[in-house]
Protein backbone atom coordinates (compact mmCIF):
# COMPACT_ATOMS: atom_id res chain seq x y z
CA UNK A 1 0.00 0.00 0.00
CA UNK A 2 1.33 3.56 -1.15
CA UNK A 3 1.05 6.34 1.28
CA UNK A 4 -0.16 8.35 -0.89
CA UNK A 5 -2.06 10.29 1.16
CA UNK A 6 1.07 11.02 3.64
CA UNK A 7 2.10 14.72 1.61
CA UNK A 8 -1.50 15.46 1.38
CA UNK A 9 -1.34 15.53 5.27
CA UNK A 10 2.01 17.00 5.84
CA UNK A 11 1.16 19.87 2.64
CA UNK A 12 -2.47 20.23 4.17
CA UNK A 13 -1.83 20.37 7.74
CA UNK A 14 0.90 23.26 6.97
CA UNK A 15 -1.95 25.21 5.05
CA UNK A 16 -4.52 24.47 7.32
CA UNK A 17 -2.07 26.06 10.19
CA UNK A 18 -2.21 28.93 7.96
CA UNK A 19 -5.72 29.74 8.11
CA UNK A 20 -5.11 29.77 12.28
CA UNK A 21 -5.09 33.33 12.76
CA UNK A 22 -1.03 34.22 13.79
CA UNK A 23 -0.07 34.81 17.38
CA UNK A 24 3.34 36.14 16.59
CA UNK A 25 5.80 36.74 19.78
CA UNK A 26 3.38 36.22 22.94
CA UNK A 27 4.57 38.13 25.36
CA UNK A 28 5.47 36.31 28.34
CA UNK A 29 4.42 37.65 31.47
CA UNK A 30 5.73 36.89 35.19
CA UNK A 31 2.87 34.56 35.60
CA UNK A 32 3.00 32.98 32.34
CA UNK A 33 4.30 29.12 33.35
CA UNK A 34 7.50 27.94 32.39
CA UNK A 35 5.54 24.70 30.74
CA UNK A 36 2.20 24.03 30.00
CA UNK A 37 0.35 20.98 29.87
CA UNK A 38 -1.96 19.26 27.26
CA UNK A 39 -4.02 16.54 27.50
CA UNK A 40 -7.25 15.55 25.24
CA UNK A 41 -7.80 12.97 22.39
CA UNK A 42 -6.25 10.74 24.46
CA UNK A 43 -2.48 12.15 24.09
CA UNK A 44 -0.60 14.08 26.83
CA UNK A 45 2.41 16.35 26.64
CA UNK A 46 4.44 19.81 27.99
CA UNK A 47 5.55 22.20 25.81
CA UNK A 48 6.95 25.71 26.08
CA UNK A 49 4.58 28.14 28.75
CA UNK A 50 4.79 31.18 26.10
CA UNK A 51 3.07 28.65 23.22
CA UNK A 52 -0.33 28.83 22.36
CA UNK A 53 -2.89 25.62 21.80
CA UNK A 54 -4.80 26.29 18.78
CA UNK A 55 -8.21 25.33 18.77
CA UNK A 56 -8.66 21.34 17.55
CA UNK A 57 -8.80 21.07 13.80
CA UNK A 58 -12.05 19.86 12.69
CA UNK A 59 -11.48 16.34 9.96
CA UNK A 60 -11.44 17.28 6.22
CA UNK A 61 -14.34 16.02 5.32
CA UNK A 62 -12.35 14.31 2.67
CA UNK A 63 -10.25 12.75 5.79
CA UNK A 64 -13.36 12.17 7.97
CA UNK A 65 -13.13 8.52 8.04
CA UNK A 66 -9.16 8.33 8.64
CA UNK A 67 -8.72 11.04 10.67
CA UNK A 68 -9.06 10.88 14.34
CA UNK A 69 -7.72 14.09 15.94
CA UNK A 70 -5.50 17.06 15.06
CA UNK A 71 -4.26 19.13 17.85
CA UNK A 72 -1.63 22.11 17.23
CA UNK A 73 0.79 24.07 19.81
CA UNK A 74 2.95 26.60 18.53
CA UNK A 75 4.08 30.17 18.32
CA UNK A 76 2.45 31.14 15.70
CA UNK A 77 0.99 29.96 11.56
CA UNK A 78 4.20 28.22 10.58
CA UNK A 79 6.04 27.83 13.61
CA UNK A 80 3.92 25.07 15.36
CA UNK A 81 3.99 21.35 16.78
CA UNK A 82 0.77 19.06 15.21
CA UNK A 83 -0.13 15.42 16.78
CA UNK A 84 -2.36 13.95 14.03
CA UNK A 85 -4.63 10.81 14.84
CA UNK A 86 -5.31 8.49 12.29
CA UNK A 87 -6.72 5.02 11.28
CA UNK A 88 -4.37 3.21 10.31
CA UNK A 89 -4.92 1.35 7.00
CA UNK A 90 -5.65 -2.39 7.50
CA UNK A 91 -2.91 -4.10 6.03
CA UNK A 92 -0.43 -2.21 8.16
CA UNK A 93 -2.52 -3.68 11.33
CA UNK A 94 0.06 -6.03 13.30
CA UNK A 95 3.06 -4.32 11.99
CA UNK A 96 5.98 -2.53 13.91
CA UNK A 97 6.48 1.26 12.51
CA UNK A 98 9.98 0.04 12.43
CA UNK A 99 9.19 -2.47 9.52
CA UNK A 100 11.19 -2.65 6.31
CA UNK A 101 7.74 -2.56 4.22
CA UNK A 102 6.56 0.31 6.56
CA UNK A 103 9.63 2.38 6.07
CA UNK A 104 9.79 1.81 2.62
CA UNK A 105 6.37 3.19 2.11
CA UNK A 106 7.40 6.45 3.49
CA UNK A 107 10.18 6.86 1.56
CA UNK A 108 8.83 5.87 -1.51
CA UNK A 109 5.69 8.84 -1.18
CA UNK A 110 8.84 11.52 0.28
CA UNK A 111 10.41 11.10 -3.30
CA UNK A 112 7.36 10.57 -5.52
CA UNK A 113 6.11 14.05 -3.97
CA UNK A 114 9.02 16.02 -3.86
CA UNK A 115 9.50 16.39 -0.31
CA UNK A 116 13.56 16.65 0.47
CA UNK A 117 14.28 14.05 3.25
CA UNK A 118 17.46 15.66 5.18
CA UNK A 119 17.75 13.37 7.42
CA UNK A 120 16.00 10.00 8.58
CA UNK A 121 14.12 7.55 8.50
CA UNK A 122 16.30 7.20 12.67
CA UNK A 123 14.34 4.40 14.98
CA UNK A 124 13.51 6.05 18.42
CA UNK A 125 10.81 5.37 21.30
CA UNK A 126 8.62 7.94 21.97
CA UNK A 127 6.24 7.65 24.80
CA UNK A 128 7.15 3.91 24.91
CA UNK A 129 6.34 3.27 21.25
CA UNK A 130 8.75 2.61 18.64
CA UNK A 131 8.59 5.35 16.23
CA UNK A 132 10.59 7.00 13.18
CA UNK A 133 11.83 10.00 12.99
CA UNK A 134 12.15 12.23 9.69
CA UNK A 135 14.11 16.05 8.66
CA UNK A 136 12.30 17.15 6.11
CA UNK A 137 12.09 20.34 4.23
CA UNK A 138 8.76 21.48 2.29
CA UNK A 139 7.26 24.58 1.16
CA UNK A 140 4.59 26.21 2.97
CA UNK A 141 2.45 26.99 0.49
CA UNK A 142 2.38 31.03 1.10
CA UNK A 143 5.86 31.53 -0.06
CA UNK A 144 8.33 30.12 3.08
CA UNK A 145 10.41 27.22 3.33
CA UNK A 146 9.19 24.86 6.11
CA UNK A 147 12.23 22.38 7.97
CA UNK A 148 9.99 19.93 9.46
CA UNK A 149 10.83 16.85 12.08
CA UNK A 150 7.87 14.25 11.50
CA UNK A 151 7.70 11.49 13.44
CA UNK A 152 5.68 8.59 13.18
CA UNK A 153 4.43 5.74 15.66
CA UNK A 154 1.39 3.25 15.39
CA UNK A 155 -0.73 1.92 18.12
CA UNK A 156 -3.63 -0.52 17.57
CA UNK A 157 -5.38 0.43 14.64
CA UNK A 158 -4.16 4.32 15.22
CA UNK A 159 -0.79 5.88 13.22
CA UNK A 160 0.32 9.17 14.97
CA UNK A 161 2.08 11.92 13.55
CA UNK A 162 3.81 14.17 15.49
CA UNK A 163 5.11 17.20 12.90
CA UNK A 164 7.54 20.08 14.57
CA UNK A 165 7.75 22.72 11.50
CA UNK A 166 9.37 26.18 11.52
CA UNK A 167 10.87 29.17 9.39
CA UNK A 168 14.46 29.10 9.45
CA UNK A 169 13.81 32.35 12.17
CA UNK A 170 12.16 29.96 15.10
CA UNK A 171 14.08 26.85 13.93
CA UNK A 172 15.81 26.52 17.50
CA UNK A 173 12.84 27.52 19.67
CA UNK A 174 10.20 24.81 17.73
CA UNK A 175 13.65 22.25 17.55
CA UNK A 176 13.69 23.25 21.76
CA UNK A 177 9.79 22.35 22.13
CA UNK A 178 9.63 19.89 19.69
CA UNK A 179 12.25 17.82 21.91
CA UNK A 180 9.70 18.66 24.51
CA UNK A 181 6.99 17.19 23.39
CA UNK A 182 8.72 14.32 22.13
CA UNK A 183 10.03 13.50 25.92
CA UNK A 184 7.16 14.22 27.63
CA UNK A 185 4.74 12.48 25.17
CA UNK A 186 1.95 9.37 26.67
CA UNK A 187 -0.20 8.24 25.34
CA UNK A 188 -3.57 7.13 27.00
CA UNK A 189 -5.44 3.41 26.22
CA UNK A 190 -5.02 1.98 22.88
CA UNK A 191 -8.06 3.52 20.72
CA UNK A 192 -10.01 1.35 18.52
Amino acid sequence: MSRRWLPLLLLSAAAASCAVPSKVDVVQTPSTPTTRTFHSHGISFQYPGNWVAFDAQTPDPQQAPTQKSQDIVGLDDLNIVSITAQLAPQSDHGFSVWDKRIVSQFSDAFLQNGIEVRSGPEKILVGGEKSLRWKIRQPSGVGYVLDTTLVVMFRGDTEYYVRCQHTAARGPEIDHGCDQVLTSFKLGKAQA
